[in-house]
């Protein structure tokens, strides 16, 4: 539930420098 809302959020603010990021939480996720 924490995960995917970090990303969200975390996308939204800065989608370049966590791209590499939130495709690792994306594959850990599943």
């Amino acid at each position: 539930m924490v995960l995917p809302q970090s990303k969200r959020t975390k996308k939204g603010i800065s989608s370049m420098d966590e791209t590499p990021f939130h495709k690792v939480i994306e594959l850990l996720v599943g």
